[in-house]
This record gives C-alpha cells, structure tokens and sequence, in this order.
C-alpha cells in the first residue's frame, strides 16, 4: 500500500517519476499520481508503460518466453493515461514514445 512522501506539501518545484507506474495497480497508481501533484508546485515528468495490441503481443513474447514472467504487469492505454491524469487534476503538456516498438513506454511532462 502506498504511504505518503514525507515531503510537504508543494515542497518541492518538479517532481520526476521513472519506469514505477506500470508495476502498481490502476487504484495505487491513481494515488500515486495525487501524491505526486501534492509535493510538486507546478510539474512532474514521469514514464508510463503503455499498451496496444502489438506490444501486447510483444509482452507477452518478451515477458513468458525470454524472461518467464510479465516485466509490465499494468500497462496502460494512451485513453487510460488521459483520464487518469485528469482525475488527479494535472494537464498533459508534452508526451513522447521512448523506443516505442522496444520499451513500450511513454515520457510525460505534465503541469498542474
């Protein structure tokens, strides 16, 4: 279960979270993105590890036959990373697809 930063709130100018996201559940990961908005004044850059039909079928391929388990247990969609940040109540500035064929993963820089 996720515990609060010890941070105060907006105690600090920009907050950075990396490759964390799609290892939690929707609800936690919700959570998470509140927390972030509360310790940060005005902006956050995080990483998202992101689905669609073919890096479902990579995942799998990559996650059950290389690895022998699922690296991104809760990958998320472009439309699930949309309402989930605007339910924490912060604004998609900037988003960018990092290796997208390769990590599967989206760099976001949001404000609030």
């Amino acid at each position: 279960m996720l515990r609060l930063c010890r941070i105060r709130t907006a105690g600090s100018n920009g907050v950075t979270c990396m490759r964390l996201y799609h290892l939690v559940p929707p609800d936690e990961r919700r959570r998470m993105l509140r927390e972030v908005k509360r310790v940060g004044r005005r902006w956050a850059v995080l990483y998202f590890g992101m689905t669609s039909p073919c890096l479902v079928l990579r995942r799998i391929i990559r996650g059950h036959v290389i690895h022998g388990a699922v690296s991104d247990p809760f990958p998320m969609s472009t439309r699930c990373l949309r309402d989930d940040l605007a339910a924490a109540g912060m604004h998609l500035d900037e988003a960018r697809w990092v290796l997208r064929w390769l990590a599967a993963g989206m760099l976001v820089r949001v404000s609030w």
